[in-house]
């Protein structure tokens, strides 16, 4: 572990900006290398200074390429305090790149995550400020994006993210504080006005799950760009059902400073099914894009054994979806160009399980252009053949989404013979 000193930390009480002077040179230069750093960085806390211990992240071949990277700011639990890292990787984003290198190669992102000292919290002001002064660190010591900060925390660290968001607003395009309760709603609802929110909590978490109510009304009522996400059913430890799932960080890519969310952000609904998804499945993976080469497979649930069959319903090479819940479907999901001078068809074969039925419903640039029941009534032999006619959109990107959806909650599995793009000059 190595220690990185800065001169000077000047902090204005009045504006909440801190500054951080140049390290001087004569300091062994930080690692650019991929991976985690485990460092310690001098910061003052009630006129004291205090080696405080952080953690960085640099993603996959960060040390071959010279593009400034997003990074996602992380703030503990109250549990997690110390001055040994330890904690760092108890929860959180590093806890599950750590745990899921496959799963996370291809996160190209930076992450820091500062660790709280013992005895204080990330809810005090001399702390908060001491973490804006790393994240300024940071900026000279990375190639980060200052137009792609994000932050997120749990529990008494999301406590911190709705404090340090309102400290330094002008540093983040997105917030995800999760378990956190109400802070000062009427403050951040004046302030977080040019931020992204997301708001998570459990349903039954009690003080927090009202608190976290309250701070959505009082953004959403002074139009914040804000979304929550309650899940039925989960308590305080909400975060273990987001952390760890790639698609929770893809939302924050979404967002970038001083501009209008990109097209395609995940809905209320999509948000809520990321706490759904079961743990990243790379067989399963690596079946659909063997069976559907391009397409992306999004929220298929583990009933039914879902993936590739050598045959079912008298058909060969046949995948298996199933809905992730009986509200939330099976998203079959890719975002196509349609050539012009030509007619375009999206050809589907779909089936049913023998005693069971589903829903099929084709979605076009968000709108439903078809939706049909698929049940031994509506099919023969179990199978059932569609073409839907892409036309009107040639010579556009077009993003089409094909929903295995509940029917009621028995033998929901998709069938998926063919699914294939047909042009006709």
């Amino acid at each position: 572990m190595r220690m990185w000193r800065v001169a000077v930390l000047l902090v204005c009480l009045f504006t909440g900006q801190v500054w951080a002077a140049a390290a001087p040179s004569s300091q062994p230069a930080p690692p650019q290398t991929p991976g985690h750093h485990r460092l310690k960085i001098p910061v003052s806390i009630d006129h004291k200074t205090v080696n405080l211990a952080y953690s960085i992240y640099l993603p996959p071949n960060y040390d071959k390429t010279t593009d400034r990277k997003p990074m996602v700011v992380f703030l503990m639990g109250v549990g997690e305090r110390g001055t040994d890292h330890q904690g760092i990787f108890a929860h959180g984003p590093q806890a599950e790149i750590m745990r899921k290198p496959k799963t996370f190669a291809d996160l190209d992102m930076i992450v820091l995550s500062p660790q709280c000292p013992p005895d204080r919290r990330f809810d005090e002001a001399e702390v908060l400020r001491a973490v804006a002064y790393v994240i300024e660190a940071a900026k000279k010591n990375w190639r980060v994006d200052p137009a792609r900060i994000y932050l997120t925390g749990l529990s008494m660290g999301g406590k911190g993210t709705w404090m340090l968001a309102m400290l330094t607003p002008q540093t983040f395009a997105a917030i995800a504080p999760i378990s956190a309760g109400a802070v000062e709603p009427a403050t951040a609802a004046r302030t977080l006005r040019g931020v992204s929110v997301w708001i998570i909590v459990g349903r039954e978490d009690g003080g927090f799950t009202e608190g976290s109510r309250q701070m959505f009304a009082s953004l959403r009522g002074a139009g914040v760009d804000v979304h929550l996400t309650e899940v039925p059913g989960s308590g305080h430890d909400t975060w273990g059902r987001f952390y760890p799932k790639k698609d929770f960080y893809t939302w924050f890519t979404f967002h970038e400073k001083n501009k209008p969310p990109r097209p395609g952000r995940p809905t209320a609904g999509q948000l809520l099914a990321i706490g759904y998804q079961p743990p990243e499945n790379q067989k399963l993976k690596d079946e659909f894009q063997k069976f559907a080469p391009w397409w992306h497979l999004v929220n298929c649930g583990g009933d039914m054994s879902p993936g590739l069959k050598a045959e079912a319903n008298g058909r060969k090479n046949v995948f298996v979806t199933h809905p992730l819940t009986d509200q939330i479907p099976c998203m079959l999901q890719v975002t196509w160009k349609i050539p012009a001078g030509c007619k375009t068809r999206l050809h589907l074969s779909v089936g049913h399980h023998p005693h069971g039925d589903w829903r099929l419903v084709v979605r076009v640039e968000g709108k439903d252009r078809l939706v049909r029941d698929v049940s031994r009534a509506t099919c023969r032999n179990g199978w059932m053949d569609l073409a839907i006619d892409l036309s009107e959109h040639a010579g556009s990107d077009v993003r089409i989404e094909l929903l295995n959806a509940a029917t009621g909650w028995n033998n929901e599995a998709g069938f998926w013979s063919r699914i294939e793009f047909e042009y006709v000059k």
